[in-house]
């Protein structure tokens, strides 16, 4: 659960330096460690779960934003239509703090999303 809580905390972080500019070399290095140490978890399903806590976490704090996402079944938590987005979300956190060093190819990937 700590690495969950991380996690989100670290999201919030990461989105605040980056929509600052104030995200250095070293910076950089220090959010993709914190990352890699919540997104190589070492028990099953950590990538699920992990994004999972986060949208409910989310929800909790913003209920009114789930109509937005009732075609990917977010009433079901444990659907796997749910599970499949909440992972596609992470996956894509997961591209972007990996592109933090290279931001023309770090803006191109977030104007997909």
């Amino acid at each position: 659960m700590a690495k969950l809580l991380i996690a989100a905390a670290f999201m919030a972080i990461v989105a605040a330096a980056y929509a600052s500019d104030c995200c250095n070399g070293a910076d950089r290095k220090t959010v993709l460690r914190q990352w890699e140490s919540v997104w190589k978890a070492n028990y099953n399903n950590a990538r699920a779960n992990i994004a999972k806590d986060i949208f409910a976490r989310f929800f909790a704090k913003v209920p009114e934003a789930k109509p937005l996402f009732t075609r990917v079944k977010v009433e079901d938590p444990k659907s796997a239509a749910f599970s499949a987005h909440a992972i596609r979300i992470i996956s894509g956190l997961d591209i972007a703090l990996n592109l933090l060093s290279d931001p023309q190819t770090l803006n191109e990937e977030l104007s997909h999303l």
